[in-house]
C-alpha cells in the first residue's frame, strides 16, 4: 500500500509539472508575440507625431540646425532654402557663404515635396 500511495504522488506530481512547464512555455510564446508585434507596429510609426492631448506650438528649430542641414545637403538631396538664399545639392560647404543662418534664431521648416513624395525643398523661415 505504501508503495501505491508513493506512485500516485509521483505521477501527480509529474502531470502538475508538464502542466506548469505547458502554461509556461504558452505565456513565453504570447509574450514574445506580443513584443513582437509591439516592435513592428512602433517600427512603423511616425515619430514626429504626438500621442497626447497637449496642442503644441508652431515647430521650430534652432540656427544650429538650420546650419547642419546645409551641412548635409547632399544627403538630404533637396534644394534648402533660408530666408530666401538658396542652397543646391553639390555645394562645397567650405566655400559657401552661410552667414545667412543666425545661431541665436529660431526657424520655422517647411517642406515641399514632389508628385512622388519626395523632398524638393526645405525652406527655413526666421521668427
Amino acid at each position: 500500500m505504501r508503495n501505491v500511495t508513493s506512485m500516485i504522488i509521483i505521477f501527480f506530481s509529474g502531470i502538475i509539472f508538464v502542466g506548469a512547464l505547458t502554461v509556461g512555455i504558452l505565456l513565453f510564446n504570447g509574450t514574445s508575440s506580443t513584443l513582437d508585434g509591439t516592435y513592428q507596429l512602433m517600427k512603423k510609426s511616425d515619430h514626429n507625431q504626438r500621442m497626447d492631448l497637449k496642442i503644441t506650438g508652431t515647430y521650430t528649430v534652432t540656427g544650429a540646425q538650420v546650419l547642419q542641414t546645409i551641412n548635409l545637403i547632399d544627403d538630404v538631396g533637396c534644394d534648402i532654402s533660408v530666408d530666401g538664399v538658396t542652397f543646391h545639392p553639390g555645394l562645397d560647404i567650405q566655400q559657401t557663404d552661410v552667414s545667412v543662418v543666425n545661431l541665436t534664431k529660431k526657424y520655422v521648416p517647411s517642406y515641399t515635396r514632389k508628385s512622388d513624395g519626395s523632398l524638393a525643398r526645405v525652406t527655413f523661415t526666421s521668427q
